[in-house]
């Protein structure tokens, strides 16, 4: 487990990545934080803010396809959870209602669904 720097940063790949968030990789290593797990030289999860504002940090989450159903989400999740708290924000989980995956890690960390809402896509 490793915190994401410049780095690490340039090694993440996926769909929900800090790079889809943030305006720059400066401006998320500026504002941002996340948590990576490693395999080898390899990010295989990484747990980051997607969002910050004054009283919460969205988190987004994303690991390699050759690592999924290994817990490793849940463990760079509930890292970013004690980080998120321990600078006295509300961390916050939003997925998709057919990624049934991405809510089982929310669930392993402690999140519960509190609402559903309807998204947009053009």
């Amino acid at each position: 487990l490793k915190e994401v720097d410049a780095e690490l940063l340039s090694k993440i790949s996926g769909t929900i990545v800090p790079s889809s968030f943030w305006k720059s990789d400066e401006a998320f290593l500026e504002s941002g934080k996340g948590y990576c797990i490693m395999y080898g030289d390899e990010v295989a999860s990484v747990s980051f803010s997607a969002a910050v504002s004054s009283e919460q940090v969205d988190i987004g989450i994303e690991t390699a396809e050759t690592h999924r159903r290994k817990g490793l989400a849940a463990i760079a999740a509930k890292k970013m959870v004690e980080y998120v708290e321990s600078i006295h924000k509300e961390p916050v989980w939003d997925c998709n209602v057919s990624n049934v995956g991405s809510r089982c890690t929310a669930e392993k960390v402690g999140f519960r669904i509190i609402a559903e809402h309807a998204f947009y896509k053009v």
